[in-house]
């Protein structure tokens, strides 16, 4: 028998694209995207933080997620590089403006 490997990371994502517009405004979509960009490699670590807020909105907490909150997931974060942690908070906080 073969054994069948998930990526659950890519199925999270596709799930993300499937109902992000449901989960944040249409502008830090487009911020969310650069920002996967940004984390090239280690884009697991902002799906983990992204699905942290996520759960916030299943479980009827807040309407849309904020990019505040996903930046407050990424340095509650020990794991996180803090060369990485500085260009996602940089291009979360609508690309540098904060």
């Amino acid at each position: 028998m073969r054994s069948l490997d998930v990526d659950w990371a890519a199925g999270f994502r596709a799930a993300f694209a499937n109902v992000s517009e449901y989960l944040v405004s249409p502008d830090d979509q487009a911020i969310i995207k650069t920002a996967y960009n940004v984390a090239g490699d280690d884009w697991p670590v902002l799906d983990e933080a992204i699905l942290r807020c996520a759960w916030k909105r299943w479980r009827g907490q807040q309407n849309l997620i904020t990019l505040d909150e996903i930046v407050g997931e990424l340095r509650a974060d020990q794991r996180m590089p803090a060369d990485l942690l500085e260009q996602l908070t940089r291009c979360l906080t609508v690309e540098g403006t904060d």
